[in-house]
């Protein structure tokens, strides 16, 4: 069983108007049950009616209603576990190497006190940085979204476990569309996350770097289109680094095997998961390493010392030399890595999986920024140019109207492009894409430049996407600037159908 106990604040402004605040507490009762052995049970099996349940739990909670809700969902659980398990025994024959769906350990017992809060007006804080965004022609968008949570997250199983681990975050998301005199839509977004309120930047600061984006995409707007397709080397610096990473590489450091497809009538089910993730291959260059540690600064959001199944969490060695030699892993097995490392997280009425928490990439002879200049440039004169692109952000699919715009491509879309001469000057160029980027890219990496950190969110599911600004697991990554020997950067035509036919009411308001 998990139980969350937390006190919640949802707040969103627009345009420095509030549109919404919301603090109720957030009580969560959910259930994973299995029924057959820990060889082969009902779980790891496509389709939603599995033997995992949760319900929301009443505003002022009593022990009688939460033995209530327990009694309720426990009985729904089992009920479809019972039947899910008929269905895998029916439809799947495991292989003699099958590595079983649970691991049981030994009962861990582990309590903490729940967490205090620090003071701050997350309300008069949306105000204030979604204000910058008010009277600027071409914004169409200018929101804040802030979440805020603090409590605990107790598990109980009939293992003996019973584990109270802390749940502290708050995230900032400030979020900005601006359109294009030619249709073209640019998106870009700030995030802050930091477990405690009183932890984040002071206003001033935070809306100085607020003002600072809005400045910046709307001069971009009026920055030449990307014209021609550009095949050569690209520089990843400053947050488009780190993303390279989060999109490239850490799925393919996420051990939990995939569920097994259940051919159902409407069609087959199942979760992607991590089924590309194979030990011993080579995902960056000789000399790179990758490691990580949930527990390695307990001040994160999303550090903890005992994982999201009540497991204390291990420090990892994910790669050596370029090399995968460990994933990250949950109770759940697979054939060449039978035990957990503590790095189960997700959402708690599904299969919880191995993923990511605080992860460090080191290279080999990383030099500075002038040595990636100098590299960069060499390589582009192989392909006939004096220039190379270098990218500082790219768009974050959360904060974009939908996905879909790069449901084909492993990268989302540059914020923005920067062509570099080989004499120094800089052109800022908007409507570029990447095409055909494979996870293999990173073994292109020809020269690592000095070190970034950045915080994101990471998806609740594996192989899933945040469908909100400020939905998702924070993660921290540390990691070096690279050239990437050679990718294709395409240019988006804009399509001034796509522009409203009438302004924002409140972009209108303010500019009045």
């Amino acid at each position: 069983y998990h139980l969350v106990d937390m006190d919640q604040r949802d707040v969103r402004a627009s345009f420095g108007h509030l549109v919404s605040s919301d603090d109720d507490p957030y009580h969560r009762l959910a259930v994973e049950l299995r029924v057959g052995k820990p060889e082969f049970d009902n779980t790891g099996f496509g389709g939603w009616e599995n033997g995992f349940a949760g319900t929301q739990l009443p505003r002022e909670l009593t022990p009688h209603a939460l033995r209530l809700a327990a009694w309720r969902i426990t009985d729904t659980a089992y009920k479809q576990a019972v039947e899910q398990f008929a269905r895998k025994e029916a439809q799947f024959s495991p292989p003699d190497d099958y590595p079983g769906d649970y691991t049981l350990l030994d009962a861990v017992v582990h309590t903490v006190d729940p967490p205090t809060v620090g003071e701050r007006d997350l309300e008069a804080l949306a105000e204030t940085l979604s204000a910058a965004f008010a009277g600027k022609p071409g914004v169409e968008l200018g929101d804040v979204i802030i979440g805020h949570e603090s409590g605990t997250h107790t598990i109980v199983d009939t293992g003996g476990n019973r584990v109270v681990r802390p749940m502290q975050e708050t995230t900032v998301r400030a979020v900005l569309h601006v359109r294009c005199k030619d249709g073209l839509l640019l998106t870009d977004s700030l995030l802050w996350s930091v477990r405690d309120p009183a932890d984040l930047p002071t206003d001033a600061a935070m809306r100085a770097s607020v003002d600072r984006m809005t400045a910046d995409l709307l001069a971009l707007a009026e920055a030449p289109v990307l014209s021609e397709e550009v095949v050569g080397p690209v520089v990843f610096t400053d947050d488009a680094a780190i993303d390279l990473y989060r999109y490239l590489l850490v799925p393919q450091l996420e051990g939990t095997p995939p569920e097994v497809p259940f051919d159902s009538w409407l069609g087959e089910l199942g979760s992607p998961g991590s089924g590309s993730v194979r030990m011993g291959r080579r995902v960056l260059p000789p000399g790179w390493s990758v490691s990580d540690d949930p527990a390695e600064d307990l001040t994160h959001p999303g550090a903890f010392t005992h994982d999201y199944e009540g497991t204390p969490t291990e420090e990892v060695d994910l790669v050596v030399d370029g090399i995968v030699r460990d994933l990250a892993m949950s109770r759940v097995p697979r054939n060449d890595l039978r035990e957990t490392n503590g790095h189960a997280r997700g959402s708690l009425s599904n299969r919880l999986s191995g993923r990511l928490v605080q992860t460090t990439i080191a290279a080999e002879k990383a030099k500075g920024s002038k040595k990636l200049h100098k590299r960069a440039l060499k390589l582009a004169s192989a392909y006939g140019r004096d220039w190379y692109l270098r990218v500082e952000r790219l768009q974050d699919p959360a904060v974009r109207d939908s996905w879909f715009d790069d449901s084909d491509e492993a990268l989302p879309r540059p914020v923005r492009l920067v062509r570099v001469h080989a004499d120094g000057r800089e052109e800022i160029l908007r409507g570029g894409r990447f095409s055909g980027v494979q996870r293999f890219a990173l073994r292109d990496i020809v020269q690592a430049g000095p070190t970034v950190s950045a915080t994101f969110l990471l998806p609740s599911e594996p192989g899933g996407s945040n469908y909100t600004p400020t939905g998702g697991l924070p993660t921290l990554l540390r990691a070096p600037e690279v050239v990437v020997g050679e990718l294709e950067v395409l240019p988006t035509p804009p399509d001034s159908n796509e522009a409203p036919l009438l302004p924002h009411p409140f972009a209108a308001a303010s500019a009045r």
